[in-house]
């Protein structure tokens, strides 16, 4: 019994210091309504808040997510420039 009760002290042990060297990451998916940057920028908003409240660390959207797939050629009217409304520079 004392070898087992030691196995397991030592399994905890290693889970512990490797937890503290883990990052939780979460993927989202949402469908954006095209062009509608504000729409879909709250959508993520209230998606990174949900994740964050469960520890997330990082979270990673589809491309285009902030603009739709389907701009054709608005994209330059959607596109920002750093830092923008989205970007954020340093």
């Amino acid at each position: 019994m004392k070898t087992l009760t030691k196995k397991c002290a030592l399994l905890c042990s290693a889970v512990s210091r490797r937890e503290k060297y883990m990052t939780k990451i979460s993927v989202a998916q949402i469908t954006p309504v095209t062009g509608e940057k504000e729409i879909n920028m709250k959508k993520m908003k209230e998606l990174i808040e949900k994740a964050a409240g469960q520890g997330v660390e990082l979270i990673v959207f589809p491309e285009l997510a902030l603009t739709g797939y389907n701009c054709g050629d608005h994209f330059f009217e959607v596109a920002e420039t750093i830092p923008g409304q989205s970007v954020f520079g340093k």
